[in-house]
C-alpha cells in the first residue's frame, strides 16, 4: 500500500499496516535530516580547509597570542588579528545552542561571544526568578488579606448568631440524633392517612360495641360489632406501627434541622465556604 493513510490506495487508519507505514515515513524523514546535516558539515569542513590552504600561502603568522608565530589560517573579523589553526574558533556549546567554527573568528572573540551568551542567559534566568518570587509574594499578600477579611466575617457572624451558646447545645442535639433511629423507608402521606382512618374506625367500633353490650335489647348488634372489633385488631396494629415510624422520621428530621441551624452559627455564614471547611 503506497497511498496516504486513510486515503485512496492507503491503509486504514488504526490498522497495523498504517502503523508500519507511519514508522517507515518517520525513519525516512530522520535519515533525510541526518543526510542534510552530514552534507552541511562536510561543506563547512571543506570551506574551512580551503580557507586554511589559502592563508598558508600568504606567509602571514598568528598574532592572536603574543609569541605564537604559527602559520596563519585566517583573519578575525572582530579583532582583525590573524590566527593559526590552534587559535581558530571551534565547535562548542553555549547555553544549549552550538557555536560553530568560523573561518573569520579567533578563539578569543569566540570565548567573548560565548561568555556574552551565557551572561544573557543568566540575566534572563535571574529576571524570571525575580518575577516568580514577586508573583509568589503578591499571591501570599492577597491570600493573607483574604484570610484577614474572612476572619473578620467569621467573628461578626458568630457574634451575631451566638455561636458559643449554640456550641453548648450542639452535643445534646447530636446525642439525641444518634439515639434516634433513621427510618427507611419513611411512611408516605397516603399510608399515614389510611392508618389514621383505621384508628378512627377502630375507636368508633369499640365505642359502638361497648354501647351495644350495655343495652340488653341489642345483643345481635353487639355480636356483630364484636366481630368487627376483632377484625380491626390487625389493622390497628399496622396503623400504630405506621404512626410510630412516621413519628420517628419526623423526630429525626427535626433533630437534623436543629443541628444544621446550630452549625450555621459557626464560620462566616456562606454555604460551602472552602476557607471554613479547611480551617
Amino acid at each position: 500500500m503506497f497511498g496516504p493513510i486513510g486515503g485512496p490506495g492507503g491503509p486504514a487508519i488504526g490498522s497495523p499496516a498504517a502503523a508500519q507505514q507511519l514508522v517507515r515515513q518517520q525513519q525516512e524523514q530522520y535519515f533525510a535530516w541526518r543526510a542534510a546535516q552530514d552534507r552541511a558539515a562536510a561543506a563547512r569542513a571543506a570551506e574551512v580547509a580551503a580557507a586554511r590552504v589559502r592563508w598558508r600561502a600568504s606567509g602571514l603568522r598568528c598574532d592572536v597570542v603574543t609569541g605564537c608565530g604559527a602559520v596563519a589560517a585566517g583573519r578575525c573579523s572582530g579583532c582583525r588579528h590573524t590566527f593559526c589553526e590552534s587559535h581558530q574558533s571551534y565547535d562548542r556549546p553555549a547555553d544549549g545552542s552550538a557555536v560553530r567554527v568560523m573561518t573569520d573568528q579567533c578563539v578569543l572573540c569566540q570565548a567573548a561571544q560565548v561568555a556574552a551568551a551565557l551572561a544573557a542567559a543568566e540575566q534572563a534566568a535571574n529576571a524570571a526568578a525575580e518575577e516568580e518570587q514577586r508573583r509568589r509574594r503578591e499571591a501570599r499578600r492577597q491570600r493573607q488579606q483574604e484570610l484577614r477579611e474572612h476572619a473578620a466575617r467569621v467573628r461578626a457572624h458568630e457574634r451575631e448568631n451566638d455561636w458559643p451558646g449554640a456550641r453548648r447545645l450542639l452535643p445534646e442535639v447530636e446525642r439525641q440524633l444518634a439515639a434516634t433511629p433513621l427510618v427507611r423507608p419513611e411512611p408516605t402521606d397516603g399510608q399515614v392517612g389510611r392508618a389514621n382512618a383505621v384508628l378512627i374506625l377502630g375507636g368508633v367500633t369499640v365505642l359502638l360495641a361497648g354501647c351495644a353490650m350495655i343495652e340488653d335489647n341489642l345483643p345481635l348488634l353487639g355480636v356483630m360489632l364484636g366481630i368487627l372489633l376483632f377484625t380491626f385488631v390487625p389493622l390497628s396494629i399496622w396503623a400504630l406501627r405506621v404512626r410510630r415510624r412516621r413519628s420517628r422520621a419526623e423526630r429525626w428530621a427535626a433533630l437534623q434541622l436543629e443541628r444544621q441551624e446550630l452549625l450555621s452559627a459557626r464560620g462566616c455564614g456562606i454555604a460551602g465556604c472552602a476557607t471554613c471547611a479547611t480551617g
